[in-house]
């Protein structure tokens, strides 16, 4: 059976999922599995978990640990999630000017004679705004990408360290591809042409189109990024070959983005 214990926080501006416990002989306790609640359970959205910032308000180091109220896949139809996590504890941040809560800011900011504070939360609601900048910043680096393109490269520059440990190819429940990395994130932008952009070339670098599933490069490539025409991410190969495998994917016209040391090709490929 599925059940969610949900606590509402004593400042009274949010609540964590937490685990069931024991009660006694005979009792068993629950566990964390499949906590993952709406809308972070949509297959579209990028779903962030939080792992700790390194740094508490007190400056006292804390590990890049898996945060305590990080919510754990996977989903009840059992999809992996959450996708990536992100810094979501002790992260410090703005307090609106206005408020009348009490507390004890760790820095302030005074403009027009009026004070502004700062101090460190600590929530996924802290954690996804670090990947929504992140995002932001791939589309400013390359405003065509669509969604599904923005999404695929955050899972895929997501980085594993010494707290992640191994993460299996298919990701992890508990940190979905590993932590977000701005700067990887960023750079796979730059290189990546949205769908809007993609023209074929006058001197074709593949063969033979159409093609009922094995295409041969020209040239030597060193990564084949295959996108259908919605701009999703359907295939990726990121090792040196003369020849790429499209037999699995259904007819239809697929865009291979082929990467070279001197230059990027993109291709319209017909398969059939």
């Amino acid at each position: 059976m599925h059940y969610w214990n949900v606590l509402e926080t004593t400042t009274g501006v949010g609540n964590t999922g937490w685990d069931f416990t024991s009660l006694g002989a005979g009792y068993v306790s629950g566990d964390r599995q499949y906590g993952i609640g709406e809308p972070a359970c949509t297959r579209s959205v990028v779903t962030v978990g939080s792992h700790q910032s390194g740094i508490w308000n007190n400056g006292t180091f804390i590990p890049f640990n898996l945060s305590g109220f990080s919510s754990q896949g996977p989903t009840l139809d059992e999809r992996r999630k959450p996708d990536l996590t992100a810094p979501g504890g002790g992260v410090v941040s703005s307090i609106s000017s206005y408020t009348h809560g009490g507390y004890n800011p760790i820095s302030i900011i005074e403009f027009n004679d009026r004070e502004y504070g700062f101090l460190g939360f600590s929530g996924t609601s802290m954690s996804s705004p670090m990947v929504a900048g992140i995002a932001a910043l791939m589309l400013e680096a390359n405003p065509q990408m669509t969604p599904e393109m923005i999404k695929d490269v955050l899972m895929e520059t997501a980085q594993e360290d010494q707290y992640t440990g191994v993460i299996p190819d298919s990701g992890s429940n508990l940190w979905g591809y590993g932590k977000a990395h701005a700067f990887f994130a960023v750079k796979r932008a730059l290189e990546l042409v949205g769908v809007d952009e993609l023209k074929e070339q006058k001197d074709a670098q593949v063969y033979p189109n159409p093609t009922n599933g094995l295409v041969h490069f020209k040239n030597e490539i060193q990564e084949v990024w295959v996108y259908n025409t919605n701009g999703q991410l359907i295939k990726k190969q990121l090792e040196t070959t003369p020849s790429i495998d499209l037999s699995e994917l259904p007819t239809g016209v697929y865009y291979l983005i082929l990467q070279s040391d001197q230059e990027h090709y993109i291709e319209k490929v017909v398969v059939n």
